[in-house]
């Protein structure tokens, strides 16, 4: 292939990038956040409201907790949510312990 004696002077390359970004994936990603997370906080407690309730067939409860600045969505496992000893619902505040 004959290279263009312009590309230089407009500043083009055709070679391939040579990117500094590091593409992360999913599981790996997951697992190096969780393990920050258990090591900086481990035993959390978060207040907030319960909005966007939603069951699912298998037992699992799926929500957001908020408050006015923000918003964390939250999957309680079917083994937890049969422990409950009330009914969540939307708008109901709440003090939650994830560990």
């Amino acid at each position: 292939m004959r290279e263009d004696p312009f590309a230089a002077q407009l500043g083009l390359s055709f070679e391939e990038p040579q990117s500094s970004r590091r593409v992360w994936p999913v599981r790996e990603l997951v697992g190096q956040v969780r393990e920050l997370v258990e090591q900086g906080y481990g035993d959390v407690w978060v207040e907030g409201e319960i909005s966007n309730y939603r069951p699912a067939p298998s037992g699992h409860v799926y929500f957001t907790l908020k408050d006015a600045e923000a918003q964390l969505p939250v999957v309680l496992f079917r083994r937890h949510a049969m422990l409950l000893r009330f009914r969540p619902e939307d708008g109901l505040h709440v003090l939650v312990r994830a560990g």
